[in-house]
């Protein structure tokens, strides 16, 4: 075996040099003639989008029912200033990780969380509306600022009745805060929905222009 021209001089001498001459010559020729005849095809440029697609698929992180985030009854996120998502009214009183994530801001009353993925995408999970003013009460937090969490991990549980006892609308929006790189989110999900189930993909700034 010969791996390069480089190799030659190792079989001077041994009165093989005729055949050695042929074999390298038929192993440069027979390539470039099939290269000619069949062709090269570069990758498409589509392959190479789907490779760097930076879209963030987000899960539902509460069992509820899925509605518009138009209809969540605080103007600053239902005219999404905020930032696009969706919104969900939930049915039990727990919240999960939406996609594996580091918690970006663990709130002391509970009340939201931030999560960022690694590919840089910001998910803001907000429980019910001016829920802040509870100072914490019916809601226990379960995860610390900087802890890294999976999809699915429990990170904070409320109690339903109690909020709603006290006079506050449980409407929990759901909304990608940067959106300077995923300004918009598409497939949302709507109506009835469990947590770990798809609610929208978050569209990375490249994918989302060249979607237009």
């Amino acid at each position: 075996m010969v791996p390069s021209g480089l190799a030659i001089p190792a079989l001077l001498g041994n009165g093989n040099m005729v055949f050695l001459v042929l074999g390298l010559g038929a192993a440069i020729i027979i390539p470039f003639l099939l290269t000619v005849i069949v062709g090269f095809k570069e990758p498409t440029a589509d392959a190479a989008t789907a490779v760097d697609s930076t879209d963030l698929e987000v899960f539902s992180p509460v069992d509820g029912t899925v509605v518009p985030l138009s209809e969540t009854p605080d103007a600053a996120f239902a005219d999404g200033s905020l930032g696009q998502g969706v919104a969900i009214i939930p049915r039990s009183g727990a919240l999960y990780a939406p996609f594996d994530a580091t918690v970006a801001a663990a709130f002391p009353t509970g009340h939201a969380i931030g999560l960022r993925h690694a590919d840089g995408a910001e998910v803001l999970i907000h429980i019910g509306i001016d829920t802040v003013k509870l100072a914490g009460e019916h809601f226990s937090l379960k995860v610390t600022g900087g802890q890294q969490v999976s999809k699915g991990d429990l990170l904070v549980e409320f109690d339903i009745e109690a909020i709603a006892a006290a006079g506050y609308d449980l409407t929990t929006p759901v909304i990608v805060t940067n959106a300077d790189l995923y300004p918009t989110v598409a497939s949302p999900a709507s109506g009835p929905i469990a947590h770990g189930e798809p609610l929208f993909f978050a569209v990375a700034v490249e994918q989302a222009v060249a979607a237009k």
